[in-house]
């Protein structure tokens, strides 16, 4: 019986590190996805002048200034949203691994829950370093996008 319940909760922690690792992995690729959709949208606005050619017309900087904001608003929102789903599995892992902890001894207990705490105090931490690297990126994005409308508008 103790053999099964210390098999629970180690399957408990690997569930909560797999999903930590998960996040973190999702919101990092979403960030770069980010900035790549505001790297083109930079690109598409800067003046390129070979020639004496002008700069694109104000109204078409403003468009994709405003199209910048919007992917700038969706990339914060998701990011939150995969960002609370990695904090409510870690907590559900969590409270999953004390419960299994109940019937073992309480010596075994308190160490089996000191376990449990490290993996969901680590799951924690890996999802609130991925939505910083998301956003962060989502926000030098916007910020590059504005300084380029910014040029353009004078």
């Amino acid at each position: 019986m103790q053999n099964q319940r210390g098999s629970s909760l180690i399957g408990y922690a690997l569930v909560v590190a797999l999903i930590g690792v998960t996040a973190v992995t999702g919101m990092t690729l979403m960030g770069d996805e980010t900035t790549s959709a505001f790297t083109t949208v930079s690109e598409e606005m800067r003046v390129s002048q070979p020639s004496g050619e002008s700069a694109p017309a104000e109204d078409e900087a403003l468009t994709d200034w405003e199209q910048a904001q919007a992917d700038y608003d969706a990339a914060m929102r998701a990011a939150k949203e995969a960002r609370d789903a990695a904090l409510a599995a870690a907590e559900a892992a969590f409270e999953a691994g004390k419960e299994a902890n109940e019937g073992l001894p309480k010596e075994v207990r308190n160490v089996a829950d000191s376990q449990v705490k490290a993996t969901y105090v680590q799951a924690k931490a890996q999802a609130a370093r991925g939505y910083e690297q998301a956003t962060g990126a989502a926000r030098d994005a916007k910020e590059a996008a504005r300084a380029v409308y910014e040029a353009v508008t004078g």
